[in-house]
């Protein structure tokens, strides 16, 4: 979602999303970018609502051993700044592919954008 205001002065404000940038700009030149990423928190708490769909709908049915590894494999990861992200994207790919077996295209656009954003998140956080 977009927010933004404009006035007769020449005073923009952008707000995408509470994890994107907020960019403001006063007079014809003058510009301020802030980027704002998510913190640990909120990343741990986007890897558990991946897997929490997933059981939910059923997709990780026969396969919660793999699902329970893989998210504790994502979580430690994401504890350990100095890990990089290889285990995050095994998680997110493993959920991809259940999303493959079984998902509408509806549900598997947006787990999938839900994924996608993790990602990013979790690289900023790590690049920040």
């Amino acid at each position: 979602m977009s927010n933004s205001v404009h006035n007769d002065h020449g005073i923009y404000l952008s707000n995408r999303s509470s994890l994107e940038a907020v960019n403001i700009a006063v007079g014809e030149r003058a510009q301020l970018n802030h980027t704002s990423s998510a913190d640990a928190d909120q990343l741990h708490l986007l890897v558990t609502g991946l897997a929490e769909v997933l059981t939910a709908l059923g997709l990780a049915a026969g396969r919660e051993p793999v699902l329970t590894a893989l998210h504790d494999e994502a979580q430690d990861e994401l504890a350990d700044p100095e890990a990089g992200l290889g285990r995050l994207h095994r998680f997110v790919g493993w959920v991809t592919d259940c999303l493959r077996q079984g998902a509408t295209p509806a549900v598997t656009a947006v787990v999938t954008a839900g994924a996608t954003q993790l990602v990013r998140e979790a690289e900023r956080s790590l690049s920040g």
